[in-house]
């Protein structure tokens, strides 16, 4: 239905400055928003995840702490009715040890 994207990267404008979901971001049990980050570039993928979500850009915004098939982008989607940003949803996806909670 052409209603998700998987984000890998996010560059700013008039930068060559770059955070990359793979080497940037930090798996963390603890939730998403607002997250401890555990570096600058750690801070920035969390507000943009954050920030999607809070102005309902997407409605459901799966982290690398969701899980391994995960663990290099951001899967983003426009579910009717759906709400979601976390580390994992019960009955949805198998978690595997140290990703998510």
């Amino acid at each position: 239905y052409a209603r998700a994207i998987d984000i890998h990267e996010f560059g700013l404008a008039d930068s060559d400055e770059t955070y990359n979901v793979e080497t940037d971001w930090i798996i963390t049990g603890g939730p998403v928003c607002p997250g401890t980050a555990a570096s600058m570039a750690d801070r920035v993928l969390h507000e943009i995840a954050c920030r999607m979500f809070s102005e309902d850009v997407f409605h459901i915004i799966l982290t690398p702490n969701y899980n391994a098939g995960h663990r290099n982008h951001y899967h983003v989607d426009l579910t009717p009715g759906a709400d979601y940003i976390g580390s994992s949803v019960a009955g949805v996806d198998p978690l595997l040890p140290g990703l998510g909670h």
